[in-house]
C-alpha cells in the first residue's frame, strides 16, 4: 500500500501537534502536510495541482481562522477541484457545534464529513481505512 498524503489546514498549534502525533500512531505509513492558514493551503494546492504524489489524498480543514475562514476555502477548492490531478477528500474538522455548519458540509459536494473537535485517533483511523479512498484520475 502507498504511503498516503494528508494535510491538515488548522491555526491552531495544540491541534496541529496533537494531530502529527496521532499521525505517527497509525499502523499505516502518512506523510502529513500542515498549513497553519488556507492561503498558504491553497498556494500548495495550486502549485503542485499536476503532481498527484505532492497533492494530499485527504484534507483535514478548520472553520474558524483568521484572515481566510474555512468556508472561504471550501468555496474556492470546491471551484478549483476539477483542476486536480487526483481527487481530494476534504473533511472538515472545527470545534463549531453550530447545527448550520454542520448541514452545511452535509448538504455540499466536496465535504466528505464534518468532525468536532476534538478528533481522536480511531476517527481518523477510520477516515484513513474508509472505503472511500481518492483515486487518482
Amino acid at each position: 500500500m502507498r504511503p498516503l498524503t494528508v494535510a491538515l489546514v488548522d491555526d491552531d498549534g495544540l491541534l496541529n501537534f496533537t494531530f502529527r502525533l496521532m499521525m505517527s500512531q497509525l499502523p499505516m505509513e502518512v506523510s502529513l502536510l500542515n498549513f497553519s492558514n488556507a492561503e498558504e493551503a491553497l498556494d500548495y494546492l495550486t502549485v503542485h495541482k499536476d503532481d498527484a504524489k505532492s497533492l494530499p489524498d485527504y484534507i483535514f480543514l478548520d472553520l474558524s481562522m483568521p484572515r481566510m475562514g474555512g468556508w472561504e476555502f471550501y468555496q474556492i477548492f470546491s471551484e478549483t477541484a476539477s483542476k486536480f490531478i487526483k481527487e481530494i477528500a476534504l473533511y472538515i474538522i472545527s470545534s463549531s457545534v453550530d447545527k448550520r455548519d454542520r448541514e452545511r458540509a452535509v448538504a455540499s459536494k466536496s465535504v466528505r464529513d464534518y468532525l468536532t473537535k476534538p478528533v481522536d485517533l480511531s476517527q481518523i483511523q477510520r477516515i484513513l481505512n474508509g472505503d472511500c479512498k481518492p483515486q487518482v484520475t
